[in-house]
């Protein structure tokens, strides 16, 4: 048998019948296929698409297989449609007409079996990509597709010879489209698995890959399974079909790389012959083995993601071996079984899941960065990620104008992977699922119960979720259970150490380096001048040591850009933190202990720049950036000059106890569907205004939230930018809540609004306890901060009784610091909760979702000092907490707070996914849904007629048409619908069914200038004639009885509107009428019709019932832009 493999591809896209669907993507996959073909060693013929009837094709492969070299390997690429009749399966040619009598006769055979025996090839694989939907055979019944792939391939001769199909009997073949690219299911599979150099090498290894190749499409874009089938006669085992480099490692002959790793693992040294130990190692093998056929494939959907991890398997393993090996002492970290099997498969895994999660969201298109119209939610996820990160994506736009494509897609790459590593943990626990069997899969040869039991529980637990979460957040073993016993009561009872296995994995992690893991600074130096090369990121990670010295130990890695490395010495410096923190923890938690063998120290002080041929570095040696003045820095972000206003303060105060309560909520409430006699709970926040025992004035926030352990006072409070909502640990949680429908949202937006409090105080001292996540109150800190740029001094005050955080703020000025009770009187209008804030003179409550009796209702800045709500204000609640119905100006507000959005006639409080968006300050709304604020009062309209609701009056709704025509003319209609009474106008009673609602009545009647409209002066004949036959029929004039009330046209609110208009474009209200003589100006349409926020032509419609008209030939757009 001979080196020489050669290939045939041939595909039908078009067809002359018109029953039979083209197939123009066939093209593209031959295409596609070729150089996937090429890469793997084969010398490849494309057929002429536009030579596709039944005897050019038939030609064509007849002359492949005479032309064999002795011994060659031959590849046969069939596409298009395909039929079955009589045991036989049929190529459909271009050519051939459904109507025929015979349609059979006019398709080609695809039985080669006469050729391949003339031939002198050696092996011969035909694959067969046909049986499609798109070809309509009427009542030919004895040609189908139930039989498709059914044909006996016979042996010819001594060779190989074999049909591998797209699909199995009664399956079809599919295509798909994503974006502009349609592509079928089994030519896609077949170009991902030959392109990959760690592909397969035998018929058997194919059909395996492509299968899972294929699943994972069809998962991908929603299409039903496709059954691979292989039709031969001969073995598959040693069916070579592409000559691979030698992958195997010392171990059974022919297993994968990862399978010898785990097989040969020092892991199982060192957990010995322990109760259970070769059911685990067996399992873990199996586990393995499964995922590594996986990785491969999926190594290859990615080969053009230049931060997916390269050897990042190999790597961690080998990391961890040489911890177990070279570093710790055996004797006293005595591993169980559990322990060692739990050690070898996580690195493997976390490769797998890393990967399978990018490829399962290819869809969200991660190379483009631009806006998708119609996004799917996983798509607009992303959006919302990558938008976040503006100078990354302004820099991948440039980078691909100028041609540095490659270059753009790293940037998008890393985005895409960083939006992937913020998913919740449950998004891991899917993509864990789909890599895996079945446990019952693992115990299938496991004879022992007791083994049997041991291996079920360990792989059922969430204890693989956990240790691969933690590889991707910071250090913290204080939120994992410290020991979990396993098959319990048996012969095989053990248990696993969750937090030292989270270290040690850890501790390999940070020492293997992955990439995407690098500090922001790589990226930041991708698609620029100097850009990053990715090829020589992974080269200096592969080639990387850690040097010893004495317990440090010292990065050496050569760089060929400055800014990998500063990325090294970031990543040594991470490394040294945490070995403090284990240094520090194995001191004190005995299950650790074993851990005081770890170095205690790394540095990168042997991280340079790597030479040329001749020794010169590659660049000079210097992190020279620019970089902020932290003193400064703190100073503009506490200052004045930013904020304008050191009342910020006490407003980030209840922001911040807010979302404390909210979370806590949320907590309590995911909490209470798993044990039903969990204590209610009801949030408090409470603010105090006063001076300490020793002289010094403070303002004071008490809550009984959520609270802050160590790690958020650490990595949110103490860090600046940073939210809660980013930590992995509520994104986990969120994701529990949302299965559930518990949703949280936070109303923190930025993260530097903590340094605030520096703008009214020197010295804060904060005193928290967390609740974990069973419920349970934890430690009782006390931080006492001396300023900004000052360490955090924190003492440990004992267990906690109940959870929540009070921040003191100690006063520079006292005599001008704002006044808590004043601001939150002014500006704290609905409280989610409890709400007490409290000084020397006053004492104000907010009782949880009221409208605070305290607003300045009426005034149109709450921002100014000494506000007060205006005298006689009317209040209507409606049956949402977040609307309330008001007589004079209220506002928009967010989260219960103004925001600087005033209102006429209501206060709608706009919270979760509709919160307004603000300026950094928190005093003014960049933007917000004006349409669901719309909505909100629309639904609440009902509430007006309640009984005790003294809002809707005539007045009111006068000056409501001027704000808000369209909800004027609503609220309008709902009244005369229920017959309000009393509607008074100018203090007479009127029936409103009759008389409407038309603003000029009020002065028509009392004869006094029409309200906000003084220079309205000679109302129209047409106007007084139809208001004095409307008050008649509303008795106005008793004793006068009006003929024909039905015929008199009721007034709307927004008449006034409509009839009269502005003399110039200055004017700011009307003040003058239309006149019926004249036509109405198009503009008055136009203008009108935005501002009412309705059609021209339904303007135009109500101008005609006034006898009113537009000139003749003015063309009407049927539609306007609302401004």
């Amino acid at each position: 048998m001979n080196d020489s493999f050669r290939a045939l591809l041939i595909g039908v896209p078009g067809y002359r019948d018109d029953a039979i669907d083209d197939l123009p993507f066939v093209a593209d996959d031959m295409a596609e296929l070729a150089d996937a073909l090429s890469s793997a060693g084969y010398n490849v013929t494309v057929h002429d698409i536009e030579e596709t009837d039944r005897d050019s094709i038939d030609t064509a492969i007849e002359a492949f297989f005479q032309d064999a070299a002795p011994g060659e390997t031959l590849l046969v690429y069939l596409s298009g449609h395909g039929i079955h009749h009589n045991g036989t399966d049929y190529l459909v040619p271009k050519g051939a007409l459904t109507r025929s009598h015979d349609f059979r006769s006019r398709c080609l055979s695809l039985d080669f079996s006469h050729f391949v025996e003339r031939s002198r090839a050696g092996h011969v694989a035909v694959f067969v990509d046909a049986c499609r939907e798109g070809i309509v055979l009427k009542e030919m019944a004895t040609v189908n597709a139930a039989g498709w792939s059914d044909m006996q391939v016979a042996q010819a001769g001594a060779r190989h010879y074999c049909h591998v199909y797209a699909c199995s009997p009664g399956e079809r073949a599919r295509y798909t489209t994503a974006g502009n690219s349609t592509f079928s299911i089994f030519s896609r599979a077949l170009s991902t698995v030959v392109v990959n150099d760690a592909g397969p090498s035998t018929l058997s290894e194919l059909k395996e890959q492509l299968q899972i190749a294929a699943d994972a499409l069809t998962a991908e874009h929603s299409c039903p399974r496709q059954q691979i089938r292989v039709r031969t006669e001969t073995e598959i085992e040693d069916f070579v079909v592409f000559k691979r480099p030698d992958r195997t490692a010392p171990g059974t002959a022919g297993e994968h790389v990862w399978v010898t790793a785990a097989r040969n693992h020092p892991a199982w040294k060192h957990a010995g012959d322990g109760p259970g130990a070769g059911a685990m190692r067996e399992a873990v093998v199996a586990i393995v083995a499964q995922v590594a056929s996986h990785a491969d494939f999926d190594e290859a959907r990615l080969v053009g993601d230049p931060w997916r991890p390269i050897d990042f398997a190999e790597r961690m393993t080998g990391r961890v071996g040489w911890l177990l090996s070279k570093v710790l002492n055996s004797e006293k970290l005595a591993l169980s079984p559990a322990e060692a099997a739990l050690l070898v498969v996580v690195p493997f895994l976390y490769v797998s899941c890393t990967n399978r999660a990018a490829v399962e969201a290819l869809g969200a298109e991660p190379e483009n960065l631009g806006h998708v119209e119609r996004p799917t939610p996983e798509r607009a996820s992303y959006e919302q990620f990558f938008t976040s990160w503006p100078r990354l994506v302004r820099r991948a736009e440039r980078a691909a104008q100028s041609g540095g494509a490659d270059r753009a897609a790293g940037i998008a790459w890393w985005l895409f992977r960083r939006w992937l590593a913020r998913k919740p943990g449950g998004f891991q626990e899917q993509v864990l699922a789909s890599l895996l069997d079945p446990v019952e899969c693992l115990t299938e040869n496991v004879p022992s119960n007791a083994d049997h039991k041991l291996v079920t529980e360990l792989f059922e637990l969430d204890t693989l979720s956990t240790l691969l979460r933690s590889l991707q957040t910071s250090f913290d073993v204080t939120s994992i259970q410290p020991v979990r016993q396993l098959a319990g009561s048996t012969e095989a009872e053990q248990y696993i150490r969750e937090q030292l296995l989270v270290v040690l994995l850890t501790v390999a992690h940070h020492l293997a380096i992955d990439p995407v893991m690098l500090s922001d600074v790589v990226v930041e130096h991708l698609g620029i001048s100097y850009s990053v090369e990715m090829a020589e990121v992974h080269k200096t990670i592969q080639t990387a040591r850690w040097d010893p010295r004495g317990r440090t130990r010292v990065l050496n890695a050569a760089c060929r850009h400055p800014a990998v490395g500063l990325a090294l010495r970031q990543q040594a410096t991470s490394l040294d933190a945490l070995f403090g923190a284990v240094d520090f923890q194995a001191g004190s938690e005995p299950q650790l202990t074993p851990l005081q063998d770890l170095p205690v120290h790394a540095t990168a002080d042997q991280v340079h720049a790597a030479g040329d041929a001749q020794g010169k570095p590659a660049y000079e040696s210097t992190d020279l950036r620019f970089r902020l003045a932290d003193d400064r820095i703190q100073e503009l972000l506490m200052g004045e000059q930013l904020y304008g206003d050191p009342a910020l303060a006490i407003r980030e105060l209840y922001q911040n106890a807010l979302d404390a309560c909210r979370y806590r909520g949320a907590r309590t409430d995911y909490l209470r569907l798993r044990h039903a006699h969990l204590a209610e709970w009801s949030g408090r926040i409470t603010f105090t205004q006063g001076v300490n025992e020793h002289g010094r004035a403070y303002i004071e926030c008490t809550d009984n939230g959520i609270g802050m352990g160590e790690r958020e006072l650490r990595e949110v409070f103490s860090h600046a930018g940073m939210r809660f909502a980013d930590l992995p640990e509520y994104l986990d949680e969120q994701a529990a809540w949302r299965a559930v429908g518990i949703q949280l949202h936070p109303n923190s937006r930025f993260g530097i609004g903590v340094l605030s409090y520096f703008m009214i105080a020197d010295d804060v001292s904060v005193t928290t306890c967390r609740l974990d996540r069973e419920g349970h109150p934890g430690r009782r800190l006390q931080v006492d901060i001396a300023g900004p740029g000052s360490l955090f001094y924190i003492r440990d005050l004992g267990r906690g009784h109940d959870a929540g955080t009070t921040v003191r703020l100690y006063l520079r000025t006292p005599d001008k610091a704002p006044s808590c009770t004043d601001l939150l009187r002014r500006l704290l209008w609905i409280s989610e909760y409890s709400v007490t804030a409290e000084d020397a003179a006053t004492r104000l409550v907010w009782e949880p979702n009221v409208l605070s009796p305290a607003a300045p209702l009426g005034d149109k800045d709450p921002h100014k000092e000494n506000t007060d709500r205006a005298s006689d204000v009317k209040v209507g609640a409606t049956s949402s907490a977040d609307v309330w119905w008001t007589s004079t100006t209220g506002g928009v507000l967010a989260d219960g707070v103004w925001v600087g959005v005033p209102l006429f006639g209501a206060v709608v409080n706009l919270t979760g996914r509709h919160v307004p968006q603000l300026t950094v300050d928190r005093r003014r709304t960049l933007a917000y849904d004006a349409d669901h604020v719309a909505d909100l009062l629309h639904e609440e309209i009902a509430a007006l007629r309640q009984a005790g609701t003294e809002v809707l009056d005539h007045e009111w709704l006068s000056e409501l048409a001027y704000h808000q025509p369209a909800l004027a003319d609503a609220v309008a209609q709902a009244a005369v619908e229920c017959q309000y009474t009393p509607w008074v106008v100018s203090e007479c009673e009127m029936d409103i069914t009759a008389a409407g609602c038309f603003q000029a009545d009020a002065s028509l009647v009392s004869g006094s200038p029409v309200l906000h409209y003084p220079n309205v002066q000679r109302v129209p004949e047409f106007v007084t004639d139809w208001r004095v036959l409307a008050w008649s029929a509303a008795g106005r004039f008793p004793g006068v009885t009006v003929i024909d009330p039905d015929a008199i046209l009721l007034a709307r609110p927004t008449d006034f509107g409509l009839l009269s208009q502005r003399s110039t474009r200055s004017n700011q209200r009307p003040d003058q009428w239309l006149n019926p003589s004249n036509p109405v100006p198009l503009g008055h349409v136009l203008q009108f019709a935005n501002r009412a926020g309705r059609r021209p032509e339904v303007v135009v419609a109500r101008l005609a019932e006034f006898g009113l008209r537009l000139s003749e030939g003015v063309v009407l757009p049927e539609t306007i832009n609302h401004d």
